[in-house]
Order: structure tokens, then sequence, then C-alpha cells
């Protein structure tokens, strides 16, 4: 039985991690998480670049405009979008998660994805690092994880 699954390899692979401007405190915390979770695992800084949005809804945008270029391997987002009084919530969480999802499928890319959808600034502030873990760190990993999956379903599976 052949099994195959991703390892945290990281090689010559180059990233992006697009954020928001919108709730930049967190947000900080976010890119701060991620960048350290690539640099930990061996991605050095020069492969990496980050860019900020205004918000979540120009993310999907803003990364097809990265996956244009051509250069990366693999794109983290993060954000963090915060329950209001209204359903504008809803509308902007669901529309980005389905940009990223058809980009991903379009474009082949692993992007992977750390934007926080919460009720509270404190349960957004626990995710970005304080009680949760922070969960742009997390998603950098996945990305290290899914480009090395990729990599072996392409040379195992010829």
């Amino acid at each position: 039985m052949q099994k195959i699954s991703g390892k945290m390899i990281a090689n010559s692979a180059r990233y992006a991690i697009v954020s928001t401007g919108w709730n930049a405190l967190i947000v900080n915390a976010l890119v701060d998480g991620a960048v350290s979770g690539l640099t930990s695992h061996g991605v050095d800084l020069s492969h990496i670049t980050t860019v900020t949005c205004p918000g979540a809804l120009e993310i999907p945008l803003t990364t097809q405009r990265l996956l244009s270029k051509q250069c990366f391997e693999a794109i983290v987002v993060v954000g963090a979008i915060i329950r209001g009084d209204t359903p504008h919530f809803d509308f902007v969480a669901n529309e980005s998660m389905k940009g990223l999802s058809q980009l991903m499928l379009q474009y082949s890319i692993p992007i992977t994805v750390g934007i926080l959808t919460v009720d509270t600034v404190e349960q957004a502030l626990d995710r970005a690092g304080l009680k949760q873990g922070n969960k742009g760190r997390e998603a950098a990993l996945v990305a290290i994880e899914m480009i090395d999956l990729l990599n072996q379903l392409d040379t195992q599976l010829t």
C-alpha cells in the first residue's frame, strides 16, 4: 500500500502572506505568527512577501493578482472578521472564502486561510496568540505541508 502525506519540509519555495488592514492589532499578530511559522521551519525571509489589502472582501482579488504573477508556491491569508450588529459579517466571511476556494482550484496553488471569523475582539485576540495558538502560524505550517504534499503527488504518481 502506498501512503502519501505532506511533511514539514521547507524547500526553496516562495510564500506570500496576504493580510487585511482592518483590526490591525489582531492581524499584525497573525502576520507575525505566519512569518515565524515559516522561518522556524527553514524558510528564508527573502522567500516571504507580505501584502496588505484594505479588507477581507479585497483578499480574493489581491490573491488572484499575486497568483497571476506565478512567483509563489503558496499563499497564506490572514485577517479578522468580527461580528457586528448586521449581516455584513456573514457576507464578508462567505464571499472571501468562496473567492479563495475558487482561486486555489483555478491556479492549483495552496491558499491557506488564517482568517478569524469571531464574535468578539477577545475571541480574536485569543486566536491571534493569547490563549488558543496563533492561527496565522497554523496557516503557514499548512502551506509548507501542502507544498510538500503536492510535490509528492507530482513525482510519485507519474
